[in-house]
């Protein structure tokens, strides 16, 4: 995996969710993670093809999933909803494209993939490659998202 790959995600993660979600981003750690991780409520699934392939999961728990889709939809929303979901799942292509621009400036050729949403406390998810980056992102008035990037080159 490339570390080249990591900072466009976090950089495009943090302008995304800044100016859709209006509240504090911060970056609280990038760390390795290795094997199978538990989703924590809502992961949003996106896959990477081109000159590497891989996959992005956007994570986080119910409250903080209803939280960031009535941001974004500037509607109360108490449960994860289609409209909810939708959200979510503008959210990630935003902020996988936004990654995939910036990729792009060093020389790599990638896409994205359709979202694909998952739900529940006991849904595994674990990387092709069995390790993924995680950034871990604090959202004032929110809660926190994990990121966890998985992209290898082809």
């Amino acid at each position: 995996m490339r570390l080249e790959y990591i900072n466009p995600f976090a950089e495009a993660a943090y302008e995304i969710m800044g100016t859709y979600l209006k509240d504090d981003i911060r970056i609280s750690d990038v760390t390795l993670r290795e094997g199978v991780t538990n989703i924590s409520g809502v992961g949003i699934v996106i896959g990477i093809t081109g000159n590497a392939n891989g996959n992005v999961l956007l994570d986080m728990d119910e409250t903080v999933a209803c939280k960031i889709a009535s941001a974004m939809t500037e509607t109360e929303i108490f449960n994860v909803s289609p409209a909810a979901v939708n959200a979510l799942k503008e959210l990630a292509n935003m902020v996988s494209a936004s990654a995939v621009t910036k990729i792009s400036k060093i020389g790599r050729d990638l896409n994205v993939t359709p979202p694909a949403v998952v739900q529940g406390k006991s849904v595994s998810y674990q990387s092709f490659q069995n390790e993924s980056l995680l950034v871990k992102i604090d959202i004032a008035n929110i809660g926190h998202m994990d990121i966890f990037v998985a992209i290898v080159d082809n």
